[in-house]
């Protein structure tokens, strides 16, 4: 029987590697995917990543947004990730980016691969499981959202290890087992996206009971809860910055509305089972209708395969414990998908962290996890040549999905539905679903009957549904160059200079080292003065504006980067109080200072780097050096090695006082919540090591 599947096998491996080339074809032709946020945020951010971590550092803070920003703490950047250390240090930032990208469909494949292994199913089985995965419509449609994909790759090769922790009676296995479930979490989280970090707590909160309640092994739950623990603990080196930089965010003004955003319309349920079927495949009910987001199609076989599992429940050789666990788990995770359509999410709004987390959609990640291991368990059973015809009765449950996308068909063509034009597809591109849900259907039927033929057939159609369906939107906006991010945008005359870019620029001109006095990010940083607007960018240094055809025009009323001030006021509500000032003279704090007097005095600066600023200053008197860098309460300073203290000034940036005469003021951006990830990361490594020692010395539970 084994040598029988091995062509099977073998034409599942090679559907995987033809869905994995068009994502590695720009790799080989130097390019990259640039749509929306590839080429807007995340190919910038990674730039300068690349140019500080060769200048011998890592950017934890940046000049280059917003004024400044605490880059590390936004975290999408994965700054601490061994693998992106490795990647942009060493390789050209075209090629990093690339084997960055590819590196999360391989470990979704892999990961589903061990995963489903372990669950006991068939290589052929485990392997079409790993492709439903790896090439599902989350994965594919949020290609966009590099580091979204990453993490979600992490799901299965968490619940495997997992899986060693509980069934495992090897010590060492176990000790490897539990190595794996920390380091996985760990990986999860110095990716730098959080949501991803609920979605795996989420999986492994419900696999792990399951598996341990269906072998008889609860105790082994201890440990997992171990494991678990010391990966948060082991990623607390980017967790801490990251609920830091939230504090500090836009989004402590957000309502619980913002976290609905992007809820699962019901009109969008019609995917399933007619992908084509809406008009632009998505409904988006009054929100932006980006298929990356609202689309939740997988393929039709995961959900022509949910009939057979009720036919077959009786001869299935997983467990029904299992598939019923996984059916549950992807109900109410569908659910959780409906956001404000339902009612589960709708009460996780009300927790703290987890309620500030969008896009109720995404958690359609986690139901097409459960639905490829449910249709890898159906082909499982197939692949077993049961050789057993189906009754009636049987038939009429496994056309349900077609009937329903015939029904879909017909609704589409008919004139009943008022805004049909506006919510439906034509005819012929929702034909295309229902004929594609018919063949998936009959392969299904054939193989019940023993045509080991129709497995492959099968194959064959899902790698072509999943393929198209993905692919026409990831090569939406065909590969560019790295260097054709930049094109038009000519080279920074001063780096030390900021310049302001239309809001449609993303982060583009940070490729020709340019530094922003706005930006875009994931968290918006919580500024007194609108960073957009024209006082804050005066006091930033803006030397210049981007016009839409990437021209420059000038601008000669910025304040000097470093100046020393004596016309200081103490202002409670500095962005009412600023207007009556004069930017160039005086400076607002929000606290009283020491007396401050002479004739302003010189400062120049010595170094200016990513979190390290040095200062000369000479006075004649005590006066008020300010600095055209965003405010942080991670910014420490000293004069002369001496600590002073660190002030807000014009309610956005850095000053302090200094003394008469000649100094050298030193400002380092040390926040607390960076050095208390730090340590905990070190607690939880020493934990985590001790821990899988010891499980490894001992035979015992």
């Amino acid at each position: 029987m084994t040598g029988s599947r091995r062509p099977l096998e073998a034409l599942i491996a090679t559907c995987s590697l033809a869905l994995f080339a068009p994502l590695a074809w720009p790799l080989l032709t130097g390019r990259i995917f640039t749509l929306t946020d590839l080429g807007f945020f995340h190919l910038p951010m990674r730039a300068i990543y690349r140019d500080a971590l060769r200048a011998g550092g890592i950017p934890f803070w940046t000049p280059s947004l917003f004024g400044g920003f605490y880059v590390h703490g936004e975290g999408q950047a994965g700054m601490l990730h061994p693998l992106h250390l490795l990647l942009y240090r060493t390789l050209p930032l075209g090629v990093a980016f690339n084997l960055e990208f590819l590196a999360s469909y391989v470990a979704a494949f892999a990961g589903m691969y061990w995963w489903l292994r372990r669950l006991d199913l068939s290589r052929a089985a485990a392997l079409f499981g790993a492709l439903l995965f790896a090439f599902s419509g989350f994965q594919l449609l949020h290609f966009l959202h590099m580091n979204m994909v990453a993490v979600a790759a992490h799901i299965p090769l968490l619940l495997a290890a997992i899986d060693v922790v509980i069934r495992s009676d090897r010590p060492r296995q176990r000790a490897a087992g539990l190595a794996g479930v920390g380091c996985a979490l760990a990986s999860v989280s110095l990716a730098g996206f959080p949501q991803g970090i609920w979605w795996n707590l989420l999986a492994a909160a419900w696999f792990a009971p399951l598996r341990a309640w269906e072998l008889g092994r609860l105790r082994r739950l201890l440990p997992c809860a171990f494991g678990v623990a010391c990966g948060l603990a082991l990623g607390a080196v980017q967790i801490l910055p990251t609920l830091d930089m939230m504090r500090h965010s836009v989004r402590t003004g957000y309502t619980r509305s913002f976290a609905l955003m992007y809820s699962l319309h019901p009109f969008n349920v019609l995917q399933l089972w007619s992908p084509y079927a809406l008009r632009g495949r998505v409904y988006g009910a009054g929100e932006q209708p980006w298929i990356h987001e609202l689309g939740i199609y997988s393929g039709a076989v995961v959900v022509a395969a949910l009939p057979f599992l009720w036919i077959r429940r009786s001869t299935l050789r997983t467990s029904s414990r299992m598939i019923g666990g996984l059916a549950a788990f992807a109900l109410i995770t569908f659910v959780l998908a409906l956001g404000r359509y339902g009612f589960l999410d709708v009460a996780l709004t009300y927790l703290p962290v987890v309620g500030s987390l969008r896009a109720p959609v995404r958690y359609i990640l986690l139901t097409q996890l459960a639905l490829a291991a449910l249709a890898a368990i159906v082909f499982d059973h197939l692949a077993a040549a049961p050789e057993q015809r189906l009754r009636a009765p049987e038939l009429r449950v496994l056309a349900i999905p077609l009937a329903l996308s015939a029904l879909t068909l017909l609704l589409v063509a008919s004139h009943l539905f008022v805004p049909r034009r506006a919510l439906f597809a034509p005819v012929t591109s929702a034909a295309a679903g229902t004929v594609l849900m018919a063949a998936v259907t009959v392969c299904l039927l054939l193989a019940a009957q023993g045509r080991q033929w129709a497995l492959s057939l099968l194959v064959i159609l899902t790698t072509l549904d999943l393929g198209i369906f993905g692919f026409s939107y990831v090569y939406a906006a065909p590969p560019q160059t790295v260097e054709s991010q930049s094109a038009g945008v000519p080279s920074s005359a001063n780096p030390l200079w900021r310049y302001s870019t239309p809001e449609n620029w993303g982060n583009r001109v940070l490729l020709k080292h340019y530094r922003l006095a706005a930006g875009y990010a994931g968290l918006f940083p919580l500024t007194t003065l609108p960073y957009s607007g024209e006082v804050f960018q005066r006091l930033a240094g803006v030397r210049g504006v981007f016009e839409l055809d990437s021209s420059l025009t000038p601008r000669d009323d910025a304040v000097d980067r470093v100046r020393l001030l004596t016309d200081v006021r103490v202002s409670t509500a500095p962005a009412a109080d600023i207007d009556s000032i004069d930017l160039r003279r005086t400076a607002l704090v929000d606290e009283a200072v020491p007396q401050l007097s002479g004739a302003p005095g010189t400062a120049a600066l010595a170094i200016d780097r990513p979190g390290r600023i040095d200062v000369d200053t000479n006075a004649p008197a005590p006066q008020l050096l300010s600095i055209g860098e965003r405010y942080d309460e991670g910014w420490r300073a000293t004069s002369d090695g001496h600590p002073v203290r660190v002030l807000r000034v014009d309610g956005d940036f850095l000053g302090c006082v200094v003394e008469p005469g000649a100094h050298r003021v030193e400002l380092r951006f040390v926040p607390r919540s960076l050095v208390a990830g730090a340590l905990t990361s070190l607690g939880g490594a020493i934990a985590l090591a001790c821990g899988a020692f010891a499980m490894a010395r001992s035979g015992r539970d």
